[in-house]
């Protein structure tokens, strides 16, 4: 329904095309009439932003009598129906949640855009123009396909106190989608979402704060949903979405899930640390005791892996001798299903 995402120029994408996309998107004729009626604007001040959707590679229909469609429904992120879907706890552990269209990062804004109080801070975007991963990876981001999602959460114990945060982390996300449905997870040390053996979400938590102190911390994930095909020649890896691993639910749902999960294990985290998740963990661990090639700090380390410790290390075996590993990239062998 969309042209090739990665040539769409969002420079012009104002707020009222977002929500003229919102009343289109159920994928059915709407007269211009009624459009306009919506936002108290011409029938021909209608078809500018119309056309402004079909330049920038929406494709929307336009006949004569019977208005104006997109040729196929597109799933929105509405706040009513996610934060209808969370529950009475997590609920309560979130401060406020924003959803913005066009963002350059969802853990940019919320670095530059702090929470006021003590509860999370949330925010999603349709789509990013500067997504990242780890290591500094763009993230691949098209428009209303995806979730990325970032929650912005002061942590009162310290940077100290931030040991296995981030597996922690893909523990919750295992968590939400396993309850959706989805089976065959594994994660890939120390975040990283595969389902029979192609990555399903990324994980990017950055840090600032004192080490025994309050610091402010921001929490990226990016999940894939409902990839579009041509995203195949930007992804230099073996990739998989929700709907291909045989999901039907809508985008909404699924956030739900991973935000009431994340909010949760912002609670038991802050009280049972790193601890609490270790066994789970270590239960969908990829790489126990496989070869796997570790690249850390521009060296690299071959050797192989024996779980991690209670800090969420990396446990590697190398010439007899075992050694943990605070952080770094893992390469290994997976097995693609």
């Amino acid at each position: 329904m969309l042209g090739t995402f990665s040539l769409m120029d969002f420079s012009v994408f104002s707020d009222l095309d977002y929500k003229l996309l919102h009343l289109l998107a159920d994928g059915r004729f709407h007269s211009g009439r009624s459009l306009g009626e919506s936002f108290g604007i011409s029938r021909a001040a209608i078809w500018q932003h119309i056309h402004t959707l079909q330049a920038m590679g929406f494709a929307v229909n336009a006949v004569p009598g019977r208005g104006y469609r997109l040729s196929s429904p597109l799933d929105l992120l509405s706040h009513n129906e996610l934060l209808g879907q969370i529950g009475s706890v997590a609920g309560g552990l979130l401060g406020q949640l924003e959803i913005i269209p066009v963002i350059s990062s969802t853990n940019t804004y919320l670095r530059e855009h702090p929470p006021a109080d003590s509860l999370v801070k949330v925010c999603l975007a349709e789509y990013q123009s500067g997504g990242r991963g780890r290591a500094g990876r763009s993230w691949v981001s098209p428009f209303a396909s995806n979730l990325y999602l970032s929650l912005a959460w002061r942590f009162e114990h310290g940077t100290a106190r931030l040991g296995g945060l981030s597996l922690a982390v893909s523990v919750a996300v295992v968590r939400a989608i396993t309850e959706l449905g989805v089976t065959e997870v594994g994660i890939k040390w120390p975040n990283d979402i595969y389902v029979a053996g192609k990555k399903l979400a990324g994980i990017l938590i950055e840090a600032s704060g004192e080490v025994e102190g309050p610091c402010e911390l921001v929490i990226g994930l990016g999940i894939n949903v409902k990839m579009p095909d041509e995203s195949s020649a930007l992804i230099d890896q073996p990739w998989t979405d929700i709907t291909r691993c045989g999901i039907r639910v809508g985008r909404n749902v699924i956030a739900a899930r991973l935000l009431e999960h994340l909010l949760i294990m912002t609670r038991d985290f802050t009280e049972f640390g790193f601890g609490y998740y270790r066994d789970e963990w270590q239960r969908h661990d990829l790489s126990l005791n496989q070869p796997v090639t570790l690249r850390e700090f521009g060296r690299t380390i071959e050797g192989l892996a024996r779980g991690i410790d209670q800090q969420g290390q990396l446990l590697l075996e190398h010439g007899g001798t075992i050694n943990a590993y605070p952080s770094g990239d893992v390469s290994l062998r997976l097995t693609q299903g």
